[in-house]
């Protein structure tokens, strides 16, 4: 059995590692390739493509790569029409897994998207694609089965990997140093174009408070070494004592007073470790106004969406920020009763996550829809234009 697996970005590659191990638990022989990174390798994946060349994000940056990922497709097209894996699985990165899953039901082979597009929460007209391309969505969020079955999507809920994966991560963290000082966590982002937007705005934040609170303290997660000597110029022309770390963010995320961070896997990583936070998220002018068109759901934060209400404070924003950020920021620091209160609401958050095995639940739906025996030429007649796959040899 030949499974093919894609993630766009760092936070599928950690997704897909997961998935990869249950997948090699419960099927021993099972063979793994596609495009990813390290975790998804070392868990036993044959990477055909590495990540990092996928994760762009931004109109303009995709504008500019379309040449390269017009090569991509093309490869990944004779990679599947040559190869014929039994089943396509495609973690998170909704944009370019769409094209990927279009080609693949083309060809008959069926198709799990793992992790939903966030179609609740803007542009719900992506239903479509979902109804026509995906046979499987695995969603790691409580109310996402109910919103795509009612839509007419077989979707199954498996839970969310990266809870199980922070219990790991959190059992194999040094204990956290006994009367340290007050620290500030800045969380910019994996991405490049998103740390850079990020960084400058943290790090003005933490002087603001720090003014009135000298002996404050700040540690900046670095999401890659390659990062780390761009990240600390930007750090340095604003907050020269705060200090960049490679391979830190759940230990930052854990002992941190407070956390600055952006919106995506990170506010939920939070949320885990019960850490309060300030989430904020840039976007330019012509994206705001769009954002005003298309986001329908009421938060960017995962842990408000959860919760159906104002759990920790956050900024979509297209200007000058800063001074808000530092005002929500310094009322956590400073007022017991508020930090108690998002204490609290982050832990109902995590206690509706955790208790759940979101990886061998994955895989097991994966085996589950490769075992249908009319899968693949049900799938080809669901298709317009497309061909039943033949037999592979």
């Amino acid at each position: 059995m030949l499974i093919y697996l894609s993630a766009g970005e760092l936070s599928g590659d950690h997704l897909g590692a997961s998935v990869a191990t249950a997948l090699k638990a419960l099927e021993p022989e099972i063979q793994l390739q596609g495009y990813g990174g390290p975790e998804m390798e070392q868990a036993g994946v044959h990477i055909l493509y590495p990540l990092p060349s996928l994760a762009i994000m931004g109109f303009v940056r995709v504008i500019k790569h379309i040449p390269t990922l017009r090569k991509l497709l093309r490869k990944t097209e004779r990679y599947l029409a040559e190869t014929r894996p039994d089943a396509v699985v495609l973690i998170d990165y909704p944009g370019w897994h769409f094209v990927v899953a279009r080609a693949a039901r083309r060809l008959g082979i069926p198709v799990v998207q793992f992790v939903a597009p966030q179609v609740w929460a803007w542009a719900p007209w992506r239903i479509r694609k979902i109804q026509r391309r995906i046979d499987r969505l695995l969603v790691v969020l409580p109310f996402e089965e109910v919103y795509f079955r009612d839509r007419g999507v077989e979707a199954r809920y498996v839970g969310h990997p990266l809870i199980e994966r922070l219990a790991r991560a959190e059992a194999d963290l040094p204990p956290p140093t006994p009367d340290s000082p007050p620290m500030v966590g800045i969380l910019p982002g994996s991405r490049i174009q998103e740390w850079r937007r990020l960084l400058p705005v943290f790090t003005e934040v933490f002087e603001s408070l720090r003014k009135d609170r000298p002996h404050l303290t700040a540690r900046v997660a670095c999401a890659s070494k390659d990062f780390r000597s761009d990240m600390e110029a930007l750090v340095q022309r604003c907050a020269s004592c705060a200090r960049v770390e490679v391979d830190a963010t759940h230990r930052i995320q854990r002992d941190a007073t407070l956390v600055l961070t952006s919106s995506g896997t990170s506010t939920l990583e939070c949320t885990y470790f019960r850490t309060p936070m300030v989430v904020a998220y840039p976007v330019g002018v012509l994206a705001g106004l769009g954002a005003r068109i298309m986001v329908t759901a009421p938060y960017i934060t995962l842990a408000n969406l959860l919760a159906g209400r104002d759990v920790v404070p956050e900024f979509l924003f297209t200007g000058r920020i800063a001074p808000r950020i530092a005002v929500a920021a310094a009322e956590i620091l400073d007022n017991p009763a508020r930090r108690a209160a998002i204490v609290d609401g982050l832990d109902h958050v995590r206690s509706s996550l955790v208790g759940t095995d979101p990886s061998v639940s994955a895989a097991k739906e994966i085996l589950d829809l490769v075992a249908s025996p009319d899968l693949t030429s049900r799938t080809a007649r669901q298709t317009p234009g497309s061909r039943a796959a033949p037999p592979r040899p």
